[in-house]
């Protein structure tokens, strides 16, 4: 009996460029506490190379230094307006360079639908949860793994 092997599908990890064995993951929070509670959830995921900063000006650079893939941004920062970051961001989100989840205050849904607007690819409601944390990073990395780049 010959076992033939199913045909590789065209979106195989092998046939995928530039793709970081292990996930670069930059929080961005102006709350210190709720941003080491983040890292933490990831870190207990077993996610590695996080990076956090409590000021919001620093994304751009740090995005550019280190090249992360996933961002987890506060939309409500107090220094930049969320949404003016995600503006400068478009392009890499929208190349599938970078995934992005934003983190929204309860009753701040103009804030969510921003910045699922602007291409980010779920929406995190304070208080953050890992139920809802961790399944949405995975699709996050998942989407940018895969070169699902959302588009807006």
């Amino acid at each position: 009996m010959n076992i033939v092997p199913p045909p590789k599908s065209p979106l195989s990890p092998s046939s995928i460029k530039n793709i970081h064995q292990v996930p670069r993951i930059l929080i961005a929070d102006e709350r210190p506490v709720e941003a080491l509670a983040i890292e933490s959830m990831l870190q207990r995921d077993r996610y590695q190379h996080i990076r956090v900063t409590n000021d919001v000006r620093e994304i751009v650079p740090m995005l550019d230094s280190w090249g992360f893939d996933l961002l987890i941004m506060d939309m409500h920062a107090t220094l930049i307006d969320g949404a003016e970051i995600l503006r400068k961001l478009a392009k890499q989100v929208e190349r599938g360079e970078l995934s992005l989840i934003a983190i929204t205050n309860p009753g701040h849904e103009p804030a969510r639908l921003s910045a699922l607007v602007a291409g980010a690819s779920d929406a995190l409601i304070r208080p953050v949860s890992q139920t809802d944390l961790l399944p949405m990073v995975r699709h996050a990395l998942n989407t940018k793994a895969w070169g699902l780049g959302i588009t807006t």
